[in-house]
Formats: structure tokens, sequence, C-alpha cells
């Protein structure tokens, strides 16, 4: 089957990039985030022995969980499960003789974009629906997909074009008033998608780039902080809100479950731009261009949850903290009785990533004798409220 085939070959190539040493990776500035690398992230995955318990892609360990599978659930669902598990995973590192790694932001971000890569790649969505729907759709007639199709767009099979649904949605949006140009032009039916549907295309589209490299992409959401700030500068606020804050023009645009996966986030923005640059044109304004790294940050802003799940609570994160025991340990605000650091002295917690990364390091204060019989069990929920309120104290500092 040309699938597994293809499989087997991308396999190869994880194998060969997580052979190899973590290569450190410099971040950019806050306003434009830099994009995760999947390289770097296969590179963590083999220096930090991840390969030797788990597996993904169908090669690796059986002691853990399949982690190709794990990150088409959601973020805070993949660091409970991390967190829960952790004295048992430090106590099967020790029998393995496999050092506990200390992850900074930046390797957690790159480890979760890898992950995250493989199960967007593969297993989401029906390459051979996405062939059909290229051509019921029309994609072909404007553009090429394995050397087949029109010259008048871009070609669709080099992988950086779609590597992750956050990209994607720039790019639709970007180039949608040259597409609906040339479609009235050229009198082709503007269709309509699905996330599913476009889900489809974008693992045909992936079928087509078999050899492309591993790519720096945006995969997981940006700064909230400075996504909210984009979302005012680029206009978007003065039709749409969020929570209620903002125009009436468009639809509150931070209605919970409003899109259920990115790719339903990345399909509204082909379905609406007609819609959204008529308005625009109306109102005399020129429709934005948006970076993948901006858009990564409105991600994070309107909280979509293909990655993050509903955005945590900071207020209920401060009780679970208290709650749980974490004060036998850390002090808060001078508050508590542990010596292992004040939680409210977090400088570097701007990002879900950084709060996850903080969660794992745990794994070196695990006691080699035994886990402690106190350990809290933590769903994917109040995970995700204890690194809002972490990521809230460290940006106050």
């Amino acid at each position: 089957m040309v699938l597994t085939e293809r499989r087997r070959g991308m396999r190869s190539v994880l194998l060969m990039v997580a052979a190899t040493l973590a290569v450190p990776c410099t971040a950019s500035s806050a306003q434009e985030p830099p994009a995760q690398s999947v390289e770097a992230g296969a590179r963590v995955f083999g220096a930090a022995g991840c390969g030797s318990c788990h597996v993904t892609d169908g090669a690796g360990g059986g002691l853990g969980p399949d982690l190709s599978v794990a990150p088409s659930q959601s973020m805070y669902e993949l660091a409970a499960g991390m967190w829960n598990h952790m004295p048992r995973m430090a106590a099967t590192m020790d029998e393995l003789d496999i050092p506990r790694p200390n992850l900074d932001p930046w390797e957690t971000a790159n480890l979760l974009a890898f992950l995250m890569w493989v199960a967007v790649r593969s297993p989401d969505g029906d390459p051979d629906e996405g062939r059909a729907l290229f051509t019921s759709k029309r994609c072909r007639v404007c553009h090429q997909a394995g050397g087949v199709g029109g010259v008048t767009g871009p070609a669709l099979d080099m992988v950086g074009q779609f590597g992750s649904p956050i990209q994607m949605a720039a790019g639709l949006w970007n180039h949608a008033p040259t597409m609906i140009s040339v479609q009235q032009t050229q009198d082709v039916r503007r269709p309509t998608l699905t996330g599913r549907e476009l889900t489809d295309i974008a693992s045909y589209l992936w079928m087509q780039s078999e050899g492309a490299r591993l790519v720096s992409l945006h995969m997981l959401p940006g700064s909230p902080t400075s996504g909210r700030q984009e979302f005012a500068d680029m206009g978007c606020v003065n039709c749409h809100s969020v929570g209620g804050n903002g125009g009436n023009v468009g639809p509150d645009l931070g209605q919970p479950g409003r899109f259920p996966k990115l790719m339903d986030f990345a399909a509204a923005m082909w379905n609406k731009a007609p819609a959204m640059l008529a308005t625009m044109r109306a109102r005399n304004l020129t429709p934005p261009q948006v970076t993948a790294g901006q858009m990564a940050n409105l991600v994070a802003y309107l909280s979509a949850e293909r990655y993050l799940g509903e955005m945590g609570d900071p207020g209920r994160g401060r009780i679970i903290v208290q709650a749980v025991g974490c004060l036998g340990c850390h002090t808060l605000s001078g508050r508590g009785t542990g010596d292992a650091g004040d939680l409210a002295e977090s400088r570097t917690l701007d990002t879900p990533a950084a709060g996850i990364a903080a969660m794992w390091n745990h794994v070196l204060m695990v006691d080699a004798d035994g886990p402690p019989e106190s350990w809290p069990d933590l769903d994917p929920s109040a995970m995700a409220d204890v690194v809002a309120y972490l990521q809230l104290r460290g940006g106050e500092r």
C-alpha cells in the first residue's frame, strides 16, 4: 500500500534524526514567536531517551504509550498524563539507566511540535479522500500537486506551505484577495471547506511531499498577550469581539467550542474571507497580511482547542496549587514550608510549553527510592489551570 510505504520511509528519516543530539535553537521576540523545529524536537526525543520506552509512528520501545497518538488530543491531556506517570517514569528510567533529562521551554516546544507533527501528517487525515477533494473542490484548476494541475497559483506539494494548521490558516487568509479575483475572472465557483475536508486535503498534500526535509513549523499557539495586541492592531477587534469585548459586525470569536479543531479555524479563514474582505473594503480598510507567527499568537488568544483545550483559569490554578500539596516543596509569595523555590518568582513561564517544561523537570526531584505517596494526580483541566496560574505569576514579575 502506498501510504504504508511512504510512512515507512518517513519513519526511517525520523529514526536517523532522533539518533543525533539536540542542538540549541534561539528564540526571536515575543511579538513574532519563532517556529518550532520538528527536526530539533526529534533530536530531543532521541537524546532524552524517550524512544527507549515510547513508540512514535510504529518505532521505539513498548513500555510506555504510543506518543504519536496522544497529541491528537489536547496538549494539556498530554501534559497531565506525563505528570501523573512521572514517578513511574522516573523509576523506569533508573531501572534502564537512562539519565533523567532536564528540558528547557524551547526544547519542550520543539518536542511537542515533533509529536504533533507525527500526528498531523499521518492518521488524522485520509489522503485518498484528500486527492478526490483536491479535484472536486477545483483546487487543481489553479494549483499543482504531485506535478499535476494548473499553474495560475503556486504548487502546493511543498511541505513548508501547509506544514501546520496555523500556517495553512495564514496562507489561506493572505492569498484570499488574489484567489477570489482569479476565481471570478476564470468563472470558478468558490467552494466551501469543512475542517475535516481541509484535513484530508492537507494529508494528501503531505503525501506529495515525500522526501521533503523536516522543517520549522508553527505547530503550537504563541503568546496570548501578543495575540490580544495583534487582534487590536490588525483591526479584527473592530468587527469581532472576544468574550464580549469588541465589535459586533462579525461573531464573537472567543466562544468556547467554536473551533473544535484547529483545522476548523483554518477552514473558517477560507470560507469567511469573501465576506470579511467585502466588509473591510466597505469600511475603506486594508486587509492585513498575517505571518504564521502572528497567526500563532492569534490562535493562542482565541483559545483554539485543537492543541490547548480550553485556556486554564489562574484563580482555580492557585487553589489547586495550594490543595494538592505543592507548598510542601515550594513557597508562594513567601508562604509555605518548602525550599524548592517560590512559585511567585517564576519569570519564564510565558508560554504553555514553558509551563509544561517546568512540570516535566519535577522528574529530577522524584526520590530514586520510590514515588512519594502524596504525588497528586491532575486531570487535563486542572493542569491547564495550574499552568495558567504559573504563567500569570511569571508575567507579573
